[in-house]
């Protein structure tokens, strides 16, 4: 038995939008990561500082979408395929929650850092000093 599902114009709009939305983001990465223009210096530097993470989780969830349109009604082995790989999204998507926050509060993997900001304390230790 094959099930199907039906995405309607408006959730296609929205797919849309935030794939829109994850393009000027990523656009906008490199400059943020070489400090080209003072631009970020305006921005709280905690989000500046785990924007790089949440770019990428974007980008994971989009694609977490894709799959789960393309997945669903498939009883074949394309369809078992692509669930164990929406499964391995869902997995990178916590994973980059969880690097997220680990990056805001305490500033660590560094690598995922913007190189202007590795020197910096994350909001828990810059807490403790107030």
């Amino acid at each position: 038995m094959s099930g199907s599902i039906h995405v309607s114009s408006g959730q296609w709009l929205a797919i849309a939008i935030f794939a829109g939305l994850a393009l000027l983001a990523t656009r906008g990465l490199p400059a943020l990561w070489r400090h080209q223009n003072d631009r970020w210096d305006r921005m709280p530097e905690w989000w500046v500082r785990g924007l790089p993470t949440v770019v990428v989780a974007g980008w994971a969830m989009l694609l977490g979408a894709l799959l789960t349109v393309t997945a669903v009604g498939r009883t074949d082995t394309v369809g078992d395929v692509l669930t164990g790989a929406l499964g391995l999204v869902l997995a990178f998507v916590v994973a980059s929650a969880i690097v997220w926050v680990t990056v805001v509060l305490f500033n660590r993997p560094r690598f995922v850092v913007p190189p202007h900001l590795r020197d910096r304390k994350g909001r828990i230790h810059a807490r403790k000093r107030l």
